[in-house]
């Protein structure tokens, strides 16, 4: 804002900083007419939460104004940041899918929830963060069996259900 007439600098003049210069990248892109998709990969590493919150609020108004998607991926993001998307995906440490759908609390906490089955009926109780939710298990010395166990509770849940119905009928248009 305070830097509209400023140079954007490159290795041999300062210009802006880190962070702005990553808003402007982030610009550029979404304003191309020809851009349908963006990739955006860690897009918000060594800003301050309030800047990272900014650039993924103005990525998602852009993406909505242009009716152009975006992947995403972040670290650690505050539930305020993934509450700006409207779906979320989340990997195991091998690569598999272990959620894909809306960014709904309850979902993600029937999938991930490390209590017991009992208790994992009642996913609507966590009330901590949903990357806490997503990340908390991976320090534990079964995570591998506990990343299974997510799996298995993801294909069963409703919202895998309807992900696995979707992408069975693309395979079957291709």
């Amino acid at each position: 804002d305070n830097v509209g007439d400023t140079v954007v600098g490159d290795d041999n003049l300062r210009g802006v900083s880190g962070g702005q210069k990553r808003r402007v990248t982030v610009g550029e892109m979404a304003i191309d007419d020809a851009c349908r998709f963006l990739f955006c990969e860690n897009i918000t590493d060594g800003l301050s939460s309030t800047d990272s919150y900014q650039i993924l609020q103005r990525l998602q108004a852009a993406c909505r104004a242009s009716n152009c998607g975006a992947m995403v991926t972040l670290m650690q993001p505050s539930d305020e940041m993934i509450e700006l998307f409207d779906t979320v995906m989340v990997l195991t440490t091998h690569g598999e899918m272990s959620y894909f759908g809306p960014v709904d609390r309850e979902a993600l906490s029937g999938v991930f929830s490390l209590s017991t089955d009992k208790e994992a009926s009642r996913p609507e109780e966590y009330t901590g963060s949903i990357a806490d939710l997503v990340e908390e298990y991976r320090v534990r010395p079964n995570a591998d069996e506990l990343e299974d166990v997510f799996l298995q509770r993801y294909a069963a849940s409703a919202t895998g259900k309807q992900v696995a119905l979707e992408l069975a009928d693309i395979r079957a248009r291709a």
